[in-house]
């Protein structure tokens, strides 16, 4: 598996469209720090269309139009980036490229770097410091985490451990759980509450969306749907 920082959807926006790619299309990815989806989601929120026009949102970056779409069997599909000029214009900066992911046909925006330390932002995190980071040929590789106090740290919670991903060597932070009550942060909306998790074995674990009602209320569009 791929374990690349791909950054494609993490700092695009906060609009429905992008929310529903970043929590369902990516959220089985490990390079995110929370990792708590570990395979046991048995349904997503999908984006609806007739056209790959309909799965994009007015004033969308150009990382986001509609080639960057396609409509497959009436649920919206991201084919990833097609130039690096996407990646660039989209994220404000030259350090970025478009490449293929490895092992996969999809194409994604990479931050470039010469030194792990190119990869960090300024004022990161403990999660996102320069020893969490790899510059591999060019690229910035997430290592994940080293230790529980940085997923403390960084999520302000004690509620939080690093631990190895399952049959991976990749290592994530974890929410601690006792019941699934305890995954559900204060306010969350209705594809965050408690019966969207599952507390497995101290771990929360995310099972997904139980109705498309979830979906449209927590999204703000009418087409999604739960499936």
């Amino acid at each position: 598996m791929n374990h690349q920082s791909s950054i494609q959807w993490s700092s695009v926006g906060t609009s429905a469209a992008l929310l529903l790619a970043a929590a369902c299309s990516a959220s089985s990815d490990p390079s995110d720090p929370i990792s708590s989806n570990d395979g046991s989601v048995t349904a997503m929120c999908y984006s609806t269309c007739t056209t790959a026009t309909d799965c994009v949102e007015a004033n969308a970056p150009p990382l986001f139009d509609a080639d960057n779409f396609a409509c497959n069997q009436g649920r919206c599909e991201n084919l990833g980036c097609k130039t690096t000029a996407e990646c660039t214009a989209t994220f404000g900066s030259q350090n970025f490229v478009c490449a293929q992911v490895p092992g996969s046909s999809y194409r994604a925006c990479y931050e470039t770097c010469t030194t792990a330390a190119d990869c960090v932002e300024a004022n990161a995190p403990p999660l996102f410091d320069a020893d969490n980071f790899a510059c591999n040929q060019g690229r910035c590789e997430n290592l994940g985490c080293k230790t529980t106090a940085e997923c403390t740290a960084t999520f302000g919670s004690q509620n939080f451990v690093c631990e190895q991903v399952s049959g991976e060597t990749y290592r994530a932070c974890y929410q601690t759980c006792k019941a699934a009550a305890d995954c559900v942060a204060p306010n969350a909306p209705s594809l965050f509450d408690a019966d969207n998790y599952a507390c497995d074995q101290g771990r929360c674990v995310e099972t997904g969306c139980n109705t498309t009602a979830e979906c449209t209320s927590t999204l703000k569009v009418q087409n999604v749907v739960c499936e």
